[in-house]
């Protein structure tokens, strides 16, 4: 199974776990809809299988990375297959030993909403909770270092933000990133990005 897929199953079946825990606290129905969320944690806890086994995370996966084409003279984007470490920062740490992001780049929080609909049927610890999958969207916060690397002109900046965006909607399967940097809207000489991104065409 593809990792993104693997995520995409891991939100959906962790989010109902959840769903299901607060049923039985509270002994009251949850709101129906959507808005599931899910970030960092998951990419680290071990994950219960359908047989009640503890799945172990690995330590790295294998991803794509978008880097830009140096024999287009940087007018496009190669793809490069790669393994990585397993999370957010192991694509961001790929993407600075290639010599794309900024030395120190650091992502200060990462979130995926799934924007599904999840319905609760019947009350208290006999209800049953389903989710239908919808479309991910991604939330990356990052630290001051990633600004720096805007100063590079129209050309490098393009390069950068579609590698970084296509490395990170590809991995995990988004269908937009939304990016700030210490909670902030991004702001360059070029480009205000204060709206979703979605996957760079060249």
């Amino acid at each position: 199974m593809r990792d993104g897929t693997w995520h995409r199953w891991g939100t959906a079946c962790l989010t109902a776990a959840a769903l299901t825990l607060m049923l039985a606290g509270c002994g009251a129905p949850a709101e129906t809809g959507p808005g599931t969320t899910a970030g960092l944690p998951e990419e680290t806890a071990p994950v219960e299988n359908s047989d009640g086994e503890m799945l172990a995370v690995p330590e790295t996966v294998q991803t794509v990375l978008y880097l830009p084409n140096e024999e287009d003279s940087y007018q496009t984007l190669r793809t490069e297959e790669a393994e990585v470490a397993n999370g957010i920062q192991g694509l961001l740490d790929a993407l600075t030993d290639r010599g794309v992001l900024p030395e120190g780049t650091a992502a200060l929080s990462f979130e995926i909403t799934d924007d599904g609909e999840t319905v609760v049927t019947g009350e208290g610890p006999e209800a049953v909770v389903s989710h239908t999958a919808g479309d991910l969207h991604g939330a990356l916060d990052l630290s001051e270092e990633f600004l720096t690397g805007l100063e590079t002109g129209t050309t490098g900046e393009l390069m950068l933000m579609g590698s970084l965006v296509n490395t990170v909607i590809g991995h995990y399967q988004l269908t937009d990133l939304t990016l700030t940097c210490q909670g902030e809207t991004i702001e360059s000489g070029h480009q205000i990005y204060d709206e979703p991104l979605t996957f760079y065409e060249f």
